[in-house]
C-alpha cells in the first residue's frame, strides 16, 4: 500500500550565516501523491546541536536515514539520521571528520551524538582521515567507512559497523570493524570502506 517517506538531503557546501561550507542537512516527508515537507532543517548553528558552524566543515557530504525498528511505522523514536562532516577538526587532528547522529523527528540537538574515532568508534582520529564520506544505514547498524584513513595500521581504509543501539548509548556491544589483512580478508587494496 502508498505510504509516506522520509528523504534525508546533505548540503555540504551551504554557508551558514557567514561560515562559508559548513554544511547541513534537510529531511523531507514525501506523500504518495508526491506533496512534501520538511520536518527538518539541520545545521551545527541550531540551537542545542553540539558545536558551531565550522567553515570546512562540509555538514552533509553523506546522510543515511534509518528506521531502527523495522516493525512499526517510522516514528521519533525509531528513526535515526547520520549525517557525515567530512571536514571536522578533531583536536588537533585538522579534517579528521566525524559523524552525527540525531532524531529527526524529534527536537533536532536534543539527542543528537558526535562520533569520531575514538569516541563511539575504535582508533585515533587523524589528520585528513575525513570520516564521514562513506557512510550508510541499517534496521540495526551504521556503517562507517574511513577509505582515505591515515591512521597507523588502517591505511588501505577501514570499516566500521556500529548498532544504533550503541549510538543511543542503551547498549555497549562497541563496533565490529573490517580491514584489509584482518579476519580473513586479503592484505591488498586501497580505499576499503567505501558505502554509500
Amino acid at each position: 500500500y502508498n505510504s509516506d517517506v522520509l528523504l534525508a538531503v546533505g548540503t555540504p557546501g551551504e554557508d551558514i550565516g557567514t561560515v562559508t561550507e559548513a554544511g547541513g542537512a534537510a529531511v523531507f516527508r514525501i506523500q504518495p501523491s508526491g506533496a512534501y515537507t520538511e520536518t527538518a532543517a539541520i545545521d551545527a548553528a541550531v540551537a542545542d546541536v553540539e558545536g558551531d558552524p565550522v567553515a570546512g566543515d562540509f555538514l552533509g557530504q553523506r546522510v543515511a536515514i534509518s528506521n531502527t525498528n523495522t516493525s512499526v511505522v517510522t516514528t521519533a523514536d525509531t528513526v535515526r539520521l547520520a549525517v557525515g562532516i567530512p571536514g571536522k577538526d578533531i583536536g588537533a587532528a585538522t579534517d579528521a571528520g566525524a559523524v552525527q547522529v540525531f532524531r529527526p523527528l524529534g527536537t533536532i540537538g536534543a539527542a543528537d551524538r558526535l562520533v569520531t574515532r575514538g569516541s563511539g568508534l575504535p582508533g585515533t582520529a587523524t589528520r585528513r582521515d575525513h570520516l564521514g564520506m562513506s557512510l550508510t544505514g541499517g534496521a540495526n547498524n551504521l556503517y562507517v567507512g574511513v577509505p582515505f584513513s591515515k591512521a597507523s595500521g588502517t591505511t588501505k581504509g577501514v570499516l566500521h559497523v556500529v548498532t544504533w543501539a550503541d549510538l543511543d548509548g542503551t547498549t555497549s556491544t562497541g563496533a565490529t570493524t573490517y580491514q584489509p589483512g584482518s579476519g580473513g580478508l586479503p592484505d591488498s587494496g586501497v580505499s576499503f570502506g567505501v558505502v554509500g
